[in-house]
C-alpha cells in the first residue's frame, strides 16, 4: 500500500486519495469517501427522526399526565380518632402515651455560656 492509495478498512482500494481543500490528502478515495458521507446522512437523518418521535412520546405523556382528574376520581381520606388502646392492639406492643402538655425547661444558661455561644453563632 502506498501513501497516495485509498485506505479503505475493509478491503484493498486500489484508487488514490481524493485531497482536501487545503491540499492534505483525506484517508479514503472520492468514492469510498461519497459512499461514507451518504450512509452518515442516512444515520443522522434516521437519528433525527428518532429524536424527534422520543420527544413526541414524551410530550404525550406530559400531556396526559397534567390533565386534571374528575373528582369523582379522587379517593378522599378520611381521619379516625383511635384510642391507645386499639393501637396497642393493632401493633402488638404496649406503647407509651405522649405527654400533651410540657414544662418549661429551666435556663441554666449563664451569661458567659450566652456570651461564648453567641461568638459561635
Amino acid at each position: 500500500m502506498t501513501v497516495m492509495q485509498c485506505q479503505y478498512a475493509y478491503k484493498e482500494c486500489t484508487n488514490t486519495r481524493s485531497v482536501k481543500r487545503d491540499g492534505k490528502l483525506h484517508r479514503l478515495c472520492e468514492y469510498h469517501r461519497s459512499r461514507a458521507n451518504a450512509m452518515q446522512k442516512t444515520y443522522a437523518a434516521k437519528r433525527r427522526t428518532e429524536v424527534r418521535n422520543a420527544k413526541r412520546q414524551e410530550s404525550k405523556i406530559m400531556s396526559t399526565l397534567n390533565t386534571p382528574t374528575s373528582s369523582t376520581n379522587v379517593a378522599t381520606i378520611e381521619t379516625v380518632d383511635i384510642n391507645i388502646d386499639d393501637m396497642m392492639w393493632l401493633f402488638g406492643c404496649p406503647i407509651e402515651p405522649i405527654p400533651t402538655t410540657y414544662s418549661e425547661i429551666d435556663n441554666d444558661i449563664t451569661q458567659d455560656d450566652y456570651a461564648f455561644l453567641s461568638l459561635l453563632l
